[in-house]
């Protein structure tokens, strides 16, 4: 008997499948994909793009013009006419595939960088309709910036290494024939000036300092330190910086037990706390550097990979201007920096949390917009290193 060839599917069914399983695709994709009729309105897009523009469902948008829903403004909060829109513009004049890279807004008013690939369809050489394939590259643009950043502080590093030891051997002559002439009968005048130069010439050593640790190309000193000595040795320094708007109070509690860190690079950061809370109080406040004994650090500092234990407290407190939550987490970063490019490098904070983190602490802070800040450095005391350091060769150590 002969052998009937299997039965084909009905085409109807066979192409509803196929429709089924395209839109599974699609709506499975994390690449936000939308269509767009020839007039640039929104005739399907999948969930990819839809949380992309910081919607809850396409819906949102589905069947709205969408250079209004995500491209409306510029950078500088000018309106973007849809005239204007490259995007559009060669949709509509029959161009190609284009591929672009945009600011666009977010629901919530927020704006963000996107790579776009706009993919017309024709048929009998009228335009149809457009696929257009979305992503985000706001992170990816942040870190390509803060790599150029980083080359270029890898550049002033390496010039900071190689002109470091006779800019010091410069700043140590004009220190020395400063303190010199201040041996001089006083003069109330001259005196003053002379501090000055001192105060200068100390100032440039410490930033000199500051360049060479934060390129990594001076390496650090760790020892075993009292940090009340720290303090100590930069409080000439921190009353010159405080002027005489600030009211400045030094509580430093004794007996510290000791911690190990460098003692030059916990200096510098306690330098740049100061400075910091000093330009949040532009018409003066009050400032505190506090330091004590703790118990066990807080259990917060557990993301900064600082478990639990004895820990020796720097706390610096001001009554300036605060911080909102959007700068409290970028803080930290190399290169953020909130003043203008003449007031500041965004390196200070970074450089404390690099040396801190150098002596296996963690730092919190606590800020609100008009309440001050309070940040707080743990440092874990050298009993506990030593502690730790033994049983981590001990759980190394292999079995005899």
């Amino acid at each position: 008997m002969a052998r009937l060839p299997p039965k084909r599917p009905q085409p109807e069914v066979w192409l509803g499948i196929s429709e089924f399983q395209a839109t599974k695709v699609l709506d499975a994709t994390s690449e936000g994909i939308y269509v767009l009729d020839p007039e640039g309105r929104c005739l399907w897009s999948n969930p990819a793009a839809a949380h992309i523009f910081g919607y809850e469902s396409p819906q949102a948008y589905v069947g709205k013009q969408m250079h209004a829903v995500v491209h409306h403004t510029r950078a500088d909060g000018t309106p973007f006419p849809e005239s204007e829109c490259r995007g559009l513009q060669s949709l509509r004049a029959g161009a190609g595939v284009v591929q672009s890279q945009e600011m666009l807004w977010r629901a919530d008013g927020t704006s963000f960088y996107a790579e776009a690939r706009v993919n017309p369809v024709y048929e009998n050489g009228q335009l149809q309709f457009a696929v257009v394939m979305l992503r985000d590259i706001t992170e990816r643009l942040r870190l390509e910036e803060q790599y150029r950043h980083a080359q270029k502080m890898e550049a002033v590093g390496r010039i900071a290494a190689g002109t470091a030891h006779d800019f010091n051997n410069l700043l140590t002559v004009i220190s020395g024939y400063t303190q010199l002439l201040l041996k001089d009968p006083p003069d109330p005048v001259r005196s003053k000036r002379l501090h000055g130069i001192k105060q200068a010439a100390a100032s440039a050593a410490m930033l000199t300092r500051q360049l060479l640790a934060f390129s990594r190309t001076d390496p650090a000193n760790p020892t075993v330190l009292d940090l009340n000595q720290v303090v100590a040795s930069a409080e000439p320094l921190v009353r010159s910086t405080t002027g005489n708007q600030v009211e400045l109070e030094m509580t430093l509690a004794p007996d510290l037990p000791p911690v190990i860190a460098d003692f030059h690079e916990i200096e510098q950061a306690l330098m740049n706390l100061v400075v910091n809370a000093c330009d949040a109080m532009p018409q003066g406040g009050r400032l505190s550097i506090r330091t004590c004994a703790v118990a066990s650090s807080p259990a917060a500092l557990r993301a900064q990979a600082l478990q639990p234990c004895a820990c020796v407290l720097l706390e610096v407190t001001d009554s300036g201007i605060g911080m909102d939550e959007a700068t409290r987490t970028q803080m930290f970063e190399p290169f953020f920096t909130t003043k203008p490019p003449s007031q500041g490098t965004g390196l200070g904070l970074a450089m404390v949390m690099s040396a801190v983190r150098q002596a296996n602490g963690g730092v919190t802070v606590e800020s609100e917009p008009g309440r001050g800040t309070k940040l707080q450095v743990f440092l874990p005391v050298a009993k506990e290193l030593a502690v730790k350091a033994k049983a981590a060769a001990a759980s190394s150590a292999p079995d005899r």
